[in-house]
């Protein structure tokens, strides 16, 4: 088969699946977002700088910014953890403390 007629199958195998080629097996979640054109410049040129791709920079920025916000708003105890129960020892203090 010639260069030219395995380009042309490319093009028509991707004019009927056109994100079967760009698919990337990763274990990690995906988000999608929308940016005003100011800020995506913005993204790019510090990503061009940076020698990096958007997304890169983007996962980056982001872990950044939750680090600050979860070091001031830790996640709150669950209801069910050993903290938040009274343990057996401290139910029977309280029971022995109460018939006296």
């Amino acid at each position: 088969m010639h260069l030219d007629d395995k380009r042309s199958l490319k093009r028509e195998n991707n004019e009927h699946h056109p994100f079967q080629s760009l698919s990337v097996p990763t274990p990690k979640p995906r988000t999608t977002i929308y940016l005003e054109p100011e800020l995506y410049q913005a993204l790019e040129r510090r990503a061009k700088e940076e020698r990096r791709s958007i997304s890169n920079l983007c996962n980056i920025l982001i872990e950044d910014a939750m680090q600050i916000w979860l070091e001031t708003n830790p996640p709150p105890e669950p209801k069910d953890s050993p903290a938040a129960k009274p343990t057996t020892a401290s139910k029977t203090k309280r029971s022995k403390t109460s018939k006296t």
